[in-house]
């Protein structure tokens, strides 16, 4: 989901931001200070979530990150929230200079670069909160500069492995040297805090949950007709939702090749991205075997759309399996970390998600829909999920508001605050 907005600039710093401020009244407010350097950070909803929420608990919330104009989200238009783009034209000009080197102990120097250029802070911060390894190297960095405690919210999981690149290796150490003087290690589930602080050295009592949720308490029950609409599928089909990065990752090619085995009254819809080219063919070619079971778009909406896809599902999926050499903890200990997971309770669509750590206490225990071993499974259950559907719809719905990151969020602030205390 993709919103554009006005970007102003701040004329004595010459950094953009969303909104002006008056200095005076708004250090009557406390101060948070976001670093997340990366381009998808507009669409990375724990971390827009993260600058909403604050900024509505009275909040200043100043967000340092990546110039795209792409990515930045009207969800961050909010008169507590400014936006300040972290450049590093040295190390960038160090870098082509000597590549190596500077490839090397990039997020370091990017961070020493950010000390100079931020050497007096915009606010007096309470806290700072740094997202994945380079927010995290750089939060921690300033910290030191700005004289503030720091947080590390891990987003992905890295694993210490002894065949990665010396480079990759290198960062995993610096993120565990940072996450273990950090204040705190927020991660997205129960499972994946043993897992990072296992990984990183840490006290599993320095670790809190904040789920990758929506923000916002109010459910969505009411049906809509958009996908059948979008793809003329007729009012006697139930359709079957797969959301989000339509990857092998998400097992997508395994469960477009399932639909062979559902029953004649399931279709399929792909709503989403494409990963690596060479997946991406493979796995339209199988869809175009089965077009008339199988529908696919990879168009981006705003706002008030991305919940008409989901309203238009009767069955949500949620799959992940490892694939890939490194990082595989991440896609094993995934359930938390799925925002489509608890977007589907929040619209009262029953779930069959992959049997991985974590999820039969989200999905079966609050008896939501079913965990499978395989997609291969799927067709078997559709049946099931139908037979009881008002009931496992209406506990999706009931379900949705411990899941909702507002709840979760003020738990974590709470112990923010009374440690700072």
């Amino acid at each position: 989901m993709l919103f554009l907005c006005d970007v102003i600039v701040d004329s004595q710093r010459g950094s953009p931001m969303l909104h002006k401020r008056d200095n005076k009244k708004a250090q009557e407010k406390p101060a948070v200070a976001l670093i997340f350097p990366d381009f998808y950070a507009g669409i990375t909803q724990s971390f827009v979530n993260s600058a909403r929420y604050l900024a509505r608990q009275g909040y200043l919330v100043d967000v340092f990150t990546i110039q795209d104009d792409r990515l930045l989200l009207k969800s961050f238009d909010d008169e507590n929230i400014k936006i300040y783009f972290i450049e590093t034209p040295i190390v960038d000009k160090l870098l082509k200079i000597f590549p190596k080197v500077t490839y090397f102990f990039n997020p370091i120097l990017k961070g020493f670069e950010d000390a100079i250029h931020f050497w007096i802070p915009p606010n007096s911060y309470s806290f700072i909160i740094g997202f994945d390894p380079e927010g995290l190297i750089r939060a921690g960095i300033l910290s030191q500069v700005w004289r503030v405690p720091y947080i590390y919210h891990s987003l992905e999981i890295y694993e210490h492995s002894p065949v990665a690149p010396k480079k990759e290796q290198f960062r995993k150490q610096l993120e565990d040297w940072f996450s273990r003087r950090a204040l705190f290690c927020f991660s997205q589930d129960e499972k994946r805090c043993q897992v990072l602080a296992e990984e990183n050295g840490l006290k599993l009592e320095k670790t809190l949950v904040v789920y990758n949720s929506c923000l916002g308490r109010e459910i969505l029950s009411k049906k809509d007709d958009f996908l059948k609409k979008k793809f003329n599928i007729g009012n006697d089909k139930y359709i079957v939702l797969a959301v989000g990065s339509l990857i092998p990752e998400h097992c997508i090619d395994q469960i477009v090749l399932s639909v062979d085995e559902w029953p004649d009254n399931f279709v399929l819809v792909l709503h989403g991205w494409f990963g690596e080219q060479k997946s991406e063919r493979f796995i339209r070619h199988e869809i175009e075997l089965r077009k008339e079971k199988v529908f696919v778009s990879t168009d981006l909406l705003d706002g008030d759309q991305k919940y008409k896809v989901f309203q238009s599902a009767d069955v949500g999926l949620v799959f992940f399996q490892a694939v890939k050499e490194h990082f595989t903890k991440n896609f094993i200990y995934a359930a938390g970390s799925s925002g489509k997971l608890f977007d589907f309770m929040r619209t009262g669509v029953p779930i069959i998600a992959s049997d991985i750590p974590g999820m039969r206490e989200i999905v079966e225990n609050k008896k939501c829909g079913m965990v499978v071993k395989s997609p291969k499974d799927i067709g078997g259950v559709l049946p099931k999920i139908m037979e009881d559907y008002e009931l496992l719809s209406k506990n999706s719905l009931e379900s949705y508001s411990s899941y909702e990151f507002g709840q979760c969020y003020s738990q974590v602030l709470e112990r923010i605050q009374g440690e700072i205390a």
